[in-house]
């Protein structure tokens, strides 16, 4: 298809493991439809200017001099203008006209694709967050509830709390450009729900056959997304309580606690909280959906300033902005404590290496010691059999000497006896003489 007008894209939001790549699959079944597996793009292109620490050109003046050049409104500008130019790209290609960005994570900077695309729409996809968090460890062997008891600073935990969060204020604002789906209803009626989200696109949902609404259009290979969605040929709804086997009680509650009543009763899933949820208890362990907000905002703050932090000092990072008046001191302390902590695994990385090679070594030489054994043990077993079979010609010929020797001397006995009787016959022939 040539000469496609530009449009803005269609953002597909939902947190991992809630049925995104399903949903975006079943879009692909419509002839205009595009939905590759989780560009991330707007992820990048919000964090424009913020370069990793290590960039030879100094990240803080590259963040600088950016925030300086572009001011707020010509950076919204800059941001639609290169992400339009990605999402057309692909589009000429494919020869589509809608472009669906299907990218889970994209609930951490809703406010920002707003701003740069007003006029897109949002499908919001919602699905029991227990049987998100399952899916989390039965997948990825992410212990979701495991991470909010001890209060850690993990993705998995800014997924299942604070991006449900933002789903369900989106979902709440009943704006025209926003259409929610339950992943239960999906799986349940594809046949009825695909159809609503065809025709709230401004598609025609009589462009996919009847009896191709429920089939799942195989995904292209990629490091991203559900590739085991491949397995699937149909929409099924075997999945929809396997959470009940798959979590404990504690996990249930602990979930459920997390995210609070409000937000599940606002998510369409508030029977979860009055069957699991424990109202009314104090547990300081227990993190609340609150605290992982201001743990990520201060996380933010950290990165804002060109440093940002492995796993092993995030947790160290909201006593640094706000227990101390000096927090560039803090900042610096805790990055050079990065570096070395880098630089030492750069050099264990270097002594795995030698000792790897070392090992190779070993194994190679054992393998030829091994094989040089086998050959001396051959050739141990050839001479054994070649003394055994020599033995035996020995005693064989020892036996003929033997006989030979008998003979030998029986043959002498009949000698002396033929002399004597020549003796006798000469004595008499000369006797007759």
């Amino acid at each position: 298809m040539s000469g496609i007008t530009s449009r803005d894209p269609v953002f597909l939001l939902g947190i991992p493991r809630s049925g995104t790549t399903l949903l975006a699959r079943l879009l692909t079944n419509h002839p205009e439809v595009m939905a590759p597996p989780e560009p991330w793009i707007m992820l990048a292109i919000e964090q424009l200017g913020c370069v990793d620490r290590r960039h030879p050109a100094d990240c803080q003046l590259v963040g600088q001099a950016t925030d300086e050049f572009l001011d707020d409104s010509l950076r919204i500008e800059v941001a639609r203008a290169a992400a339009r130019a990605a999402y057309d790209g692909h589009l000429q290609r494919a020869g589509k006209s809608v472009f669906v960005d299907k990218t889970p994570r994209y609930h951490l900077i809703v406010p920002f694709l707003r701003r740069v695309f007003p006029s897109a729409n949002f499908l919001v996809l919602l699905r029991n967050p227990l049987a998100i968090a399952a899916s989390f460890h039965d997948t990825w062997n992410i212990d979701v509830a495991k991470i909010l008891r001890e209060g850690r600073d993990h993705p998995a935990a800014f997924d299942v709390v604070q991006g449900l969060g933002v789903l369900a204020d989106l979902v709440a604002t009943d704006d025209p450009r926003v259409h929610s789906i339950r992943y239960e209803d999906l799986v349940r009626a594809p046949n009825t729900v695909m159809p609503q989200v065809f025709d709230f696109l401004g598609l025609d949902p009589l462009a996919v056959p009847e009896n191709s609404m429920a089939t799942i259009p195989f995904a292209p290979p990629s490091a991203l997304g559900d590739q085991k969605i491949n397995k699937e040929k149909v929409v099924h709804d075997l999945s929809i309580d396997m959470w009940r086997e798959s979590l404990s009680d504690a996990d249930k509650e602990a979930i459920a606690d997390a995210l609070g009543a409000d937000t599940l009763r606002r998510l369409g899933y508030g029977k979860l909280y009055d069957e699991f949820g424990s109202p009314g208890q104090a547990d300081p362990d227990r993190i609340s959906g609150e605290r992982l907000a201001s743990r990520w905002h201060d996380l933010a703050l950290v990165r804002g300033r060109g440093r940002p932090l492995g796993d092993h000092l995030q947790a160290n990072s909201a006593a640094a902005l706000h227990n101390d008046s000096d927090l560039a001191q803090n900042v610096a302390v805790l990055s050079a404590a990065l570096a070395d902590r880098e630089a030492d695994s750069v050099a264990r990385g270097l002594q795995i290496e030698e000792l790897t090679a070392l090992i190779r070594e070993i194994e190679i030489d054992r393998a030829a010691c091994g094989s040089q054994i086998e050959e001396l043990t051959a050739l141990i077993k050839e001479i054994e059999i070649d003394r055994a079979a020599r033995g035996r010609q020995i005693e064989e010929l020892t036996a003929l000497i033997k006989e030979i020797e008998i003979d030998r001397a029986a043959r002498g006995s009949q000698i002396e006896e033929l002399t004597a009787l020549i003796k006798e016959i000469e004595v008499n022939r000369a006797a007759q003489g």
